[in-house]
């Protein structure tokens, strides 16, 4: 039994089975998330150079390693998913153009640090329960 993503099976690149995701490669500092459009999975490194228009450090957690899926859809529209540590983010490209920023998942643990600041401010200006 494969492991499954948006319906398509996770595979190897010297698979022939059709709509499965590849191992594709490692990009390098010479590469642009905006350019990759091909559906598969990527992967990065500092040691290699980190590509153009990637997520960063404002928006993903340790930024210096992450994984690229990319998926296509139909109408020359593709979803990016950067994974890092604890973080995931996507957009939508569309001809090669982002049709938006990156956005992160929330996890509980972020909602709960949230919580914790709102909890903390209530107590400190006298508001709250």
């Amino acid at each position: 039994m494969g492991f499954f993503i948006n319906g398509k099976a996770v595979d190897d690149e010297h698979s022939n089975q059709s709509g499965t995701l590849k191992n594709i490669r490692f990009l390098t500092k010479d590469d642009d998330l905006d350019k990759i459009i091909q559906q598969g999975i990527y992967k990065t490194s500092i040691h290699y150079g980190l590509p153009a228009n990637n997520p960063g450090n404002d928006v993903v957690q340790n930024s210096s390693y992450f994984t690229l899926l990319v998926i296509n859809h139909d109408d020359a529209q593709v979803q990016q998913f950067v994974i890092s540590e604890n973080t995931i983010v996507w957009r939508w490209l569309y001809n090669g153009v982002p049709a938006n920023s990156w956005r992160k998942a929330v996890f509980s643990d972020d909602l709960q640090k949230l919580n914790n600041r709102i909890t903390a401010l209530e107590n400190k200006i006298g508001g709250g329960n």
